[in-house]
């Protein structure tokens, strides 16, 4: 990508995908977001993300999209070593596919795209992983059916993709993906001088380009920019707010130049706010036009400086790539170091402002608590009952309406039973009644023997 290249152009006619080996994202998920905002993907692939159950979802939020997939590593101590994330943009038609693999680190999500249903596997290997469960791998790359692409660490530094050859430790893999007629497209390093993380597509998707866009923190894997030829489908949002840049306040005075005295003369407090309120509002859609809210990803602690050094942070990445000089990687390294220092200083100051104007605009400061302690999960898509995938609001809708309606029982109102009346007799007279035989109910309420005959109520002194 060029500096400085607009990328809201390209929005729209590709798919674009960001990927990185975060080495834990717990301490880079603020850089991780700052990338975003400058990147715009559609869709970011994480792997080892080293989350386990006592990080939340809401923790991972990225404002704009959504957490369409995670699994954590649970064979180790606190998922080091593995943990796979994907977010998609928000207005995507993504879903979790169903692993149908005993390999230990992939996950599969759909994305709809205009001509197919597009499946993205996000795969890792740990460089400590068995020769069982690297068949299991090799087999998974076997049964990648069309239409996919998959993107990971395999970690075989071992494979020259370029004259298309590998030592004994990657051969099983690489045959696997000639089998399936697979095409690989990162054709630089990844890791130190290595190429390990991937990106594979079926011969009938084309990737038209991968980019090396610098690293998150101080992980030593590169972040891989892919496009992808293939037209997502997007839902816009269909919520409207208020267009006050547009409204027309004048007609709005003229309209609420109501003689109210008169008006509420005879209403109450509860009916004299029900005729204002009612009128406000027909004055309101009359004056101020709708728009359709846009979703933000920026973070509001985000600003210039922040960007400027993630990008200075990146161009001197790509410059040690092409000196591999020690003086260039001091450079990045301290601008790294600033990026995060940055960073941490900026969302220190802004929660630091939030807290100090809290009694002036307490709004704002449960907003960013709320943000930052809750995660919404995108409803869809969708399977009815013949098993397509409905994704549109309203099929959505006659979906959930289905299920909800399959739930309740039907009475049959003709034949209702009749209750058997029970038979009129005295307390304790022993004709098949109630019986209450005192010295039971002495051992069972304490307090039954000091119970006597009501007494009169006294009405001296009213």
């Amino acid at each position: 990508m060029k500096e400085g290249e607009d990328i809201r152009e390209r929005s729209g006619n590709s798919l674009e995908i960001i990927y990185t080996n975060a080495q834990s994202i717990v301490n880079k998920i603020n850089e991780l977001r700052s990338v975003v905002s400058t990147l715009k993907p559609d869709i970011i692939l994480i792997n080892e993300s080293w989350t386990h159950s006592d990080i939340t979802n809401a923790y991972l939020k990225i404002d704009g999209y959504e957490l369409s997939g995670r699994q954590d590593r649970t064979d180790t101590v606190d998922g080091r070593g593995g943990g796979l994330l994907v977010y998609s943009k928000l207005g995507l038609t993504v879903s979790e596919v169903e692993n149908k693999t005993d390999f230990n680190q992939v996950m599969a999500v759909s994305v709809a795209t205009k001509s197919k249903q597009l499946t993205i596997n996000l795969v890792y290997r740990s460089p400590n992983s068995s020769n069982e469960n690297n068949a299991k791998l090799n087999e998974f790359v076997r049964t990648i059916s069309s239409s996919s692409v998959t993107i990971g660490d395999m970690n075989y530094p071992g494979i020259d993709w370029v004259n298309g050859s590998s030592n004994s430790e990657g051969r099983g893999f690489f045959n696997a993906t000639q089998d399936s007629f697979l095409t690989q497209y990162v054709h630089f390093p990844t890791h130190e001088a290595s190429t390990i993380d991937l990106v594979l597509s079926t011969n009938d998707i084309h990737v038209s380009s991968v980019e090396d866009v610098g690293n998150l923190g101080k992980s030593h894997h590169s972040i891989l920019h892919a496009r992808i030829d293939a037209k997502p489908t997007r839902m816009p949002s269909l919520e409207q707010v208020p267009d006050y840049a547009k409204a027309d306040f004048e007609k709005l005075r003229d309209c609420m130049n109501i003689d109210w005295n008169a008006e509420l003369a005879t209403l109450g407090a509860e009916d004299s706010w029900s005729c204002f309120k009612e009128k406000l509002s027909k004055s309101m859609e009359a004056c101020i036009p709708l728009k359709p809210r846009r979703a933000s990803n920026k973070p509001l602690w985000m600003n210039q400086n922040i960007m400027r050094l993630i990008r200075k942070k990146r161009r001197l990445w790509n410059w040690y790539k092409t000196t591999r000089d020690y003086t260039e990687y001091q450079a990045y390294l301290a601008a790294q170091k600033s990026v995060t220092k940055t960073i941490r200083a900026a969302k220190k100051k802004f929660e630091r402002k939030l807290a100090k104007n809290f009694k002036n605009n307490p709004r704002q400061f449960y907003s960013h608590l709320n943000n930052n302690t809750k995660s919404r999960a995108q409803v869809g898509p969708l399977k009815n009952e013949s098993g397509e995938q409905i994704s549109d609001s309203q099929g959505m809708c006659n979906v959930l309406n289905s299920f909800f309606t399959s739930v309740f029982t039907e009475e049959d109102t003709a034949n209702i039973p009749t209750l058997e009346r029970m038979g009129e007799t005295d307390v304790g007279s022993g004709g098949g009644g109630l019986q209450l035989v005192p010295d039971i109910m002495n051992q069972l309420v304490p307090w039954w023997g000091l119970v006597g005959k009501p007494k009169p109520v006294s009405t001296k002194g009213y």
